[in-house]
Protein backbone atom coordinates (compact mmCIF):
# COMPACT_ATOMS: atom_id res chain seq x y z
CA UNK A 1 0.00 0.00 0.00
CA UNK A 2 1.27 3.55 -0.79
CA UNK A 3 2.20 5.27 2.29
CA UNK A 4 0.02 8.60 1.01
CA UNK A 5 -3.51 6.20 0.92
CA UNK A 6 -2.66 5.11 5.23
CA UNK A 7 -1.84 9.26 5.56
CA UNK A 8 -5.44 9.83 4.18
CA UNK A 9 -7.13 7.09 6.05
CA UNK A 10 -5.13 8.57 9.04
CA UNK A 11 -6.53 12.08 8.66
CA UNK A 12 -10.13 10.68 8.05
CA UNK A 13 -10.34 8.73 11.09
CA UNK A 14 -8.90 11.66 13.36
CA UNK A 15 -11.83 13.87 11.44
CA UNK A 16 -14.49 12.08 12.51
CA UNK A 17 -16.20 11.53 16.34
CA UNK A 18 -18.00 8.73 15.04
CA UNK A 19 -16.64 5.24 16.71
CA UNK A 20 -18.30 3.14 14.61
CA UNK A 21 -16.91 5.29 11.60
CA UNK A 22 -13.21 5.29 12.76
CA UNK A 23 -13.74 1.25 13.12
CA UNK A 24 -15.10 0.83 9.56
CA UNK A 25 -12.09 3.02 8.30
CA UNK A 26 -9.58 1.22 10.26
CA UNK A 27 -10.60 -2.08 9.27
CA UNK A 28 -11.19 -1.42 5.53
CA UNK A 29 -7.72 -0.28 5.74
CA UNK A 30 -6.20 -3.62 7.67
CA UNK A 31 -8.25 -5.61 5.06
CA UNK A 32 -6.46 -4.07 1.80
CA UNK A 33 -2.82 -4.78 3.23
CA UNK A 34 -0.48 -7.51 2.33
CA UNK A 35 0.54 -10.12 5.41
CA UNK A 36 3.75 -8.55 5.60
CA UNK A 37 2.43 -4.83 5.76
CA UNK A 38 -0.64 -5.54 8.04
CA UNK A 39 1.56 -5.64 11.06
CA UNK A 40 3.80 -2.84 10.53
CA UNK A 41 0.42 -0.31 9.75
CA UNK A 42 -1.28 -1.18 13.22
CA UNK A 43 1.93 -0.53 15.05
CA UNK A 44 1.57 2.94 12.69
CA UNK A 45 -1.52 3.56 13.68
CA UNK A 46 -1.10 2.90 17.21
CA UNK A 47 1.95 5.82 16.96
CA UNK A 48 4.76 2.90 18.05
CA UNK A 49 7.50 2.03 15.53
CA UNK A 50 8.01 -1.49 15.55
CA UNK A 51 11.90 -1.19 16.23
CA UNK A 52 11.17 0.85 19.22
CA UNK A 53 12.82 4.64 18.85
CA UNK A 54 14.62 5.68 15.56
CA UNK A 55 17.59 6.94 17.37
CA UNK A 56 16.75 10.82 16.09
CA UNK A 57 15.10 13.68 18.38
CA UNK A 58 12.71 16.43 17.73
CA UNK A 59 15.83 19.31 16.11
CA UNK A 60 17.50 16.52 13.53
CA UNK A 61 13.32 15.66 12.35
CA UNK A 62 12.69 19.66 11.52
CA UNK A 63 16.37 19.50 9.84
CA UNK A 64 15.70 16.61 8.12
CA UNK A 65 11.88 17.46 6.95
CA UNK A 66 13.26 20.83 5.64
CA UNK A 67 14.33 19.00 2.10
CA UNK A 68 10.64 18.14 1.57
CA UNK A 69 9.30 21.89 1.84
CA UNK A 70 8.80 21.59 -2.07
CA UNK A 71 7.97 17.86 -2.38
CA UNK A 72 4.42 18.87 -3.35
CA UNK A 73 5.33 20.99 -6.23
CA UNK A 74 7.72 18.48 -7.72
CA UNK A 75 6.37 15.10 -6.19
CA UNK A 76 8.67 12.10 -6.15
CA UNK A 77 8.81 9.98 -9.18
CA UNK A 78 8.57 6.52 -7.45
CA UNK A 79 5.55 7.51 -4.41
CA UNK A 80 6.17 6.14 -0.81
CA UNK A 81 5.05 2.97 0.18
CA UNK A 82 4.49 1.77 4.14
CA UNK A 83 7.44 -1.19 2.81
CA UNK A 84 9.47 1.83 2.11
CA UNK A 85 9.39 3.74 5.28
CA UNK A 86 9.85 0.67 7.53
CA UNK A 87 12.86 -0.63 5.75
CA UNK A 88 14.07 3.14 6.11
CA UNK A 89 13.56 2.88 9.75
CA UNK A 90 14.75 -0.13 10.28
CA UNK A 91 18.18 0.29 8.70
CA UNK A 92 18.58 3.99 10.43
CA UNK A 93 18.13 2.16 14.07
CA UNK A 94 21.47 2.11 15.68
CA UNK A 95 23.28 5.53 14.07
CA UNK A 96 22.87 8.75 14.25
CA UNK A 97 24.67 9.90 11.26
CA UNK A 98 22.92 7.16 9.62
CA UNK A 99 19.28 8.17 10.48
CA UNK A 100 19.92 11.23 9.64
CA UNK A 101 20.85 10.31 6.08
CA UNK A 102 17.78 8.02 5.85
CA UNK A 103 15.45 10.53 7.00
CA UNK A 104 16.69 13.28 4.57
CA UNK A 105 15.62 10.34 2.12
CA UNK A 106 12.64 9.77 3.63
CA UNK A 107 11.37 13.63 3.46
CA UNK A 108 13.15 13.93 0.38
CA UNK A 109 10.12 11.48 -1.43
CA UNK A 110 7.33 12.70 0.91
CA UNK A 111 4.72 15.06 0.07
CA UNK A 112 3.57 17.87 2.92
CA UNK A 113 0.66 15.67 4.33
CA UNK A 114 3.12 11.95 4.34
CA UNK A 115 6.00 13.91 6.13
CA UNK A 116 3.82 15.82 9.32
CA UNK A 117 2.64 12.24 9.73
CA UNK A 118 6.10 11.12 9.88
CA UNK A 119 6.78 13.28 12.16
CA UNK A 120 4.43 12.37 14.92
CA UNK A 121 5.16 8.90 14.12
CA UNK A 122 8.67 9.18 14.58
CA UNK A 123 7.93 11.13 18.01
CA UNK A 124 5.59 9.06 19.09
CA UNK A 125 3.17 11.86 18.81
CA UNK A 126 0.33 10.76 15.59
CA UNK A 127 -2.89 11.71 17.45
CA UNK A 128 -6.10 10.31 15.33
CA UNK A 129 -8.39 9.11 18.11
CA UNK A 130 -7.73 5.34 17.32
CA UNK A 131 -7.42 4.50 21.18
CA UNK A 132 -6.99 0.66 22.25
CA UNK A 133 -10.75 0.24 22.78
CA UNK A 134 -11.17 1.56 19.14
CA UNK A 135 -8.00 -1.05 17.77
CA UNK A 136 -9.37 -3.85 19.47
CA UNK A 137 -12.79 -3.50 18.07
CA UNK A 138 -11.21 -2.22 14.33
CA UNK A 139 -8.78 -5.86 14.70
CA UNK A 140 -11.81 -7.74 15.40
CA UNK A 141 -14.06 -7.11 12.59
CA UNK A 142 -11.15 -6.68 9.94
CA UNK A 143 -10.31 -10.47 11.17
CA UNK A 144 -13.53 -11.64 11.58
CA UNK A 145 -12.62 -12.27 15.34
CA UNK A 146 -14.58 -11.83 18.41
CA UNK A 147 -13.48 -8.64 20.01
CA UNK A 148 -13.27 -10.81 23.43
CA UNK A 149 -10.40 -12.58 22.15
CA UNK A 150 -8.51 -9.87 20.99
CA UNK A 151 -8.82 -8.12 24.23
CA UNK A 152 -7.34 -11.27 26.16
CA UNK A 153 -4.17 -11.88 23.57
CA UNK A 154 -3.66 -7.90 23.94
CA UNK A 155 -3.52 -8.69 27.98
CA UNK A 156 -1.71 -11.51 27.78
CA UNK A 157 0.82 -10.18 25.00
CA UNK A 158 1.06 -6.92 27.28
CA UNK A 159 0.65 -5.04 23.56
CA UNK A 160 -2.43 -4.52 21.68
CA UNK A 161 -0.20 -4.40 18.29
CA UNK A 162 2.12 -7.30 19.73
CA UNK A 163 -1.22 -9.31 19.70
CA UNK A 164 -2.89 -7.56 16.77
CA UNK A 165 0.27 -7.90 14.34
CA UNK A 166 0.06 -11.91 15.46
CA UNK A 167 -3.76 -12.08 14.43
CA UNK A 168 -3.31 -10.39 10.93
CA UNK A 169 0.15 -12.45 10.21
CA UNK A 170 -0.94 -16.06 11.60
CA UNK A 171 -4.59 -15.62 11.84
CA UNK A 172 -7.27 -16.36 14.92
CA UNK A 173 -5.60 -19.50 15.74
CA UNK A 174 -2.48 -18.75 16.54
CA UNK A 175 -4.27 -16.30 19.55
CA UNK A 176 -5.49 -19.53 20.83
CA UNK A 177 -2.20 -20.58 21.92
CA UNK A 178 -0.94 -17.63 24.07
CA UNK A 179 -0.74 -18.44 27.63
CA UNK A 180 0.53 -16.84 31.25
CA UNK A 181 4.29 -17.00 30.60
CA UNK A 182 6.83 -16.17 33.15
CA UNK A 183 8.60 -12.91 33.04
CA UNK A 184 5.67 -11.64 30.57
CA UNK A 185 4.23 -8.51 31.82
CA UNK A 186 0.26 -8.17 31.50
CA UNK A 187 -1.67 -5.42 30.27
CA UNK A 188 -4.64 -4.48 32.13
CA UNK A 189 -7.47 -5.20 30.77
CA UNK A 190 -9.96 -2.87 29.50
CA UNK A 191 -12.87 -1.60 31.69
CA UNK A 192 -16.60 -3.05 30.08
CA UNK A 193 -19.04 -0.69 30.26
CA UNK A 194 -23.18 -1.08 31.05
CA UNK A 195 -25.80 0.95 30.79
CA UNK A 196 -26.67 1.59 34.02
CA UNK A 197 -25.59 0.77 37.28
CA UNK A 198 -27.93 -1.79 38.55
CA UNK A 199 -27.38 -3.34 35.20
CA UNK A 200 -23.45 -3.47 35.89
CA UNK A 201 -24.22 -4.35 39.76
CA UNK A 202 -26.31 -7.57 38.09
CA UNK A 203 -22.73 -8.66 36.43
CA UNK A 204 -20.23 -7.65 39.05
CA UNK A 205 -22.59 -9.21 42.11
CA UNK A 206 -21.39 -7.36 44.92
CA UNK A 207 -18.91 -4.48 44.58
CA UNK A 208 -17.51 -1.12 45.97
CA UNK A 209 -16.88 1.97 43.55
CA UNK A 210 -14.06 4.27 43.19
CA UNK A 211 -13.97 7.76 41.24
CA UNK A 212 -11.74 7.31 38.49
CA UNK A 213 -10.74 10.44 35.84
CA UNK A 214 -10.79 9.18 32.81
CA UNK A 215 -7.43 9.25 30.77
CA UNK A 216 -5.37 10.38 33.67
Amino acid sequence: MRFGNLVEISNAVAATRSRKTKISLLADCLRALSKTEAPITVAYLASELPQGRFGVDNAGLRLAAGSAANADAAPAARPLSIRDVHQAVEAGVGSQSRCAALLEQLFSRATSAEGSFLRALLMGELRQGALQGVMSDTLARATETPVAVVRKAAMLTGSLVTAGARLLAEGQKSLAALRLAVLQPLQPMLAQSADSVGAALARTGRASVAPKLDGA
